[in-house]
């Protein structure tokens, strides 16, 4: 499915969402959602976190090969960005903040790239998630 196609549906569950159809008590909505970017063998390379409380992004790099970790973001009214973690692996978490509409949805993934413009070798599926409540979608 065209990511267009999946942004419409996220869309659509944020309304549903929003209408208070199928949502449980705020209390049970995670304060993040992270995807984990595996190589061809499966073991993890990163990770990438949104958290909704603050718009925070959060890398972590896993595996010294060289790569970097990025967390590539788009949002439903046409902005995106990515969040880099150049450090190396296990050396810190990187934190990047940005200030989103609170009745947006985000679209993210994380990827495993050499530098900081080249392409990804690998990257986790796409993650949907509200802005306002942080509820995966």
């Amino acid at each position: 499915m065209g990511f267009l196609k999946r942004l419409a549906l996220a869309v659509s569950g944020a309304a549903l969402l929003a209408t208070g159809l199928g949502t449980s008590p705020a209390s049970a909505l995670p304060s993040s959602v992270c995807m984990t970017v595996y190589n061809g063998t499966g073991s993890d390379l990163g990770e990438g976190c949104f958290f909704h409380h603050g718009d925070i992004f959060t890398v972590e790099d896993h595996r010294a090969d060289g790569a970097r970790v990025v967390a590539e973001w788009h949002t439903d009214y046409d902005r995106s960005g990515e969040c880099h973690n150049a450090y190396g692996a296990n050396d810190r978490t990187v934190t990047c903040n940005y200030n989103m509409k609170e009745t947006g949805v985000v679209s993210f993934s994380v990827c495993v790239q050499k530098g900081a413009t080249g392409q990804p070798i690998t990257c986790s599926p796409h993650a949907y998630v509200s802005i306002g409540n942080g509820a995966r979608l």
